[in-house]
């Protein structure tokens, strides 16, 4: 810090707090007595990114002092900006061209660094990576930096790092049918989906995004690399494509017809990922069945039940059959073909079991198939009504139960239809009594 040029008052008082650094140990309920710390200050101090900033601050003018020396050459991709090194976090990435008098010198700012910060290099914790050097040469670097040579692609901060395209290798095929299709998974609730993220979609909003830094943040270091080396003064909507660019600029440069459809795209102050994602994705009606999910209080893997009941695909007999999974399509409860509006809610044994619930919770109402039964659910769960909460509870424990009740009876295992009514009202109430405005009415249900 006196070599920068701060006040020996404010030096002072920095090493007074990293001096001054003391832990206790709570061991089975007791405190030990003070232990001062021989070095460093404690974990999540404000100030240890102020002097992480010095500290580079520092690093970053011996390096800069050095490339004065005519016997340092840059790599070739940093000549232009005169880039010789980067801090991430905790983390320092040095830049030189792989010849041995371009190494000494950085290896003697490191010692210069070293003895005025305390801060030591720790070889085991370092790693060297070439492009395109001869194995000698490699060897000799090797050998003075005493560094592991580093392989491409290693992954930092959990991305991986590569010079190259990922490319993702499938180790075994995919057999399973899935019972939605993903892009129906992706879309909003209010049109049938689960709301996540299509990563198609949101991979092109991110390419966008990357367009859009290079052609409106002209300070920013990366932008500045590719206008140097690439766009070398044409405008980033006009420059052609070719051959020899990076695989990651190539993809940005296909996105700029896309971008240009977007509203206010040159007069946007600032890229806002969400807004773009939303205008990207194709727009499509409601579901009227959406209400059903509009509630808090059931058990997520009981909505994904429902969720798959609403569009058709839970996996019965008949649907099996028709896949040529299964050799029959009876139900397993009587000899009618085991088709979802059957067993939801046409057969007589579950159709007993929707009654009851139904009854339980105050509704006097003949169950129907289930594509009548919907149109009946879709007009009674407008609202947030308690009655309407409580159906909504209702058939999602309800479609839930009579699917595990059928599984069961599939697979051989004989369970007491009374028990799965049990069950489905056991667990309305568990759930429903977590919010407040259902416990009055929960409270005369069970009187």
């Amino acid at each position: 810090m006196k070599e920068i040029g701060l006040p020996q008052q404010f030096v002072n008082w920095v090493m007074l707090t990293v001096n001054t650094v003391s832990y206790k140990f709570n061991v089975n309920g007791a405190y030990t007595e003070c232990m001062p710390a021989k070095r460093g200050i404690k974990q999540g101090d404000p100030l240890s990114s102020m002097l992480f900033v010095i500290m580079m601050d520092y690093l970053n003018r011996l390096l800069h002092r050095m490339q004065a020396n005519t016997e340092f050459k840059y790599h070739y991709r940093c000549r232009e900006l005169q880039l010789t090194n980067m801090a991430f976090v905790d983390d320092v990435l040095l830049f030189s061209r792989a010849d041995l008098n371009s190494v000494r010198l950085m290896l003697k700012v490191l010692q210069d660094f070293s003895q005025s910060t305390g801060l030591v290099v720790n070889p085991r914790k370092c790693r060297v990576f070439f492009g395109g050097v001869d194995s000698d040469t490699r060897l000799k670097i090797r050998e003075m930096t005493t560094f592991q040579e580093g392989v491409l692609p290693f992954k930092y901060l959990g991305i991986p790092m590569t010079s190259k395209r990922l490319e993702i290798h499938r180790s075994a095929a995919i057999s399973k049918k899935s019972p939605v299709a993903w892009k129906t998974v992706c879309k909003p609730r209010k049109h049938g989906g689960l709301h996540i993220i299509d990563m198609q979609v949101r991979s092109n909003v991110t390419m966008m995004k990357l367009l859009w830094n290079i052609h409106k943040k002209k300070d920013n270091l990366w932008v500045k690399w590719i206008s140097c080396y690439y766009l070398k003064g044409h405008d980033i909507m006009q420059v052609e494509e070719k051959v020899q660019y990076l695989w990651i600029f190539k993809a940005i440069l296909r996105h700029r017809d896309g971008a240009v459809g977007l509203q206010n795209w040159n007069s946007m102050e600032h890229f806002k990922t969400r807004i773009v994602y939303k205008h990207m994705r194709s727009i499509e009606e409601q579901v009227p069945w959406y209400r059903l999910f509009c509630g808090k209080n059931e058990r997520p893997r009981a909505l994904i039940t429902l969720w798959k009941a609403c569009h058709g695909k839970l996996a019965t007999r008949s649907r099996l059959y028709h896949f040529g999974i299964v050799g029959f399509q009876t139900c397993c409860f009587c000899v009618q073909e085991e088709t979802q509006d059957h067993l939801l809610f046409d057969c007589s044994e579950t159709r007993e079991i929707w009654k009851h619930v139904l009854l339980w919770i105050g509704f006097s109402h003949e169950p129907r198939i289930w594509t009548e039964e919907l149109l009946w659910l879709n007009q009674i769960c407008k609202g947030k009504s308690t009655r309407a909460s409580m159906l909504k509870m209702a058939v999602v424990e309800s479609v839930y139960g009579v699917w595990n009740y059928r599984n069961s009876i599939s697979f051989g295992n004989m369970i007491d239809k009374n028990r799965i009514v049990r069950n489905i009202i056991d667990m309305l109430v568990y759930r429903g009594w977590t919010k407040e405005k259902l416990r009055p009415h929960l409270a005369s249900l069970m009187m």
